[in-house]
């Protein structure tokens, strides 16, 4: 995740993947928790990453 969002600081990244992980902790099934978990981080990154710019 911090390759694809290298302008964004590493606790930043790290913050945003706890929070999906967060998130999903409960699911029934966690054979493909992977995929939601970084679609959810990604979705994430891309909102902070337009407050940053606003800012």
């Amino acid at each position: 995740m911090t390759k694809a969002h290298p302008r964004l600081h590493a606790e930043l990244v790290w913050g945003s993947v706890q929070t999906a992980y967060g998130e999903f902790r409960h699911a029934r099934v966690r054979t493909y928790l992977p995929v939601p978990m970084e679609c959810r981080a990604r979705d994430l990154l891309a909102s902070e990453g337009r407050s940053e710019r606003d800012a």
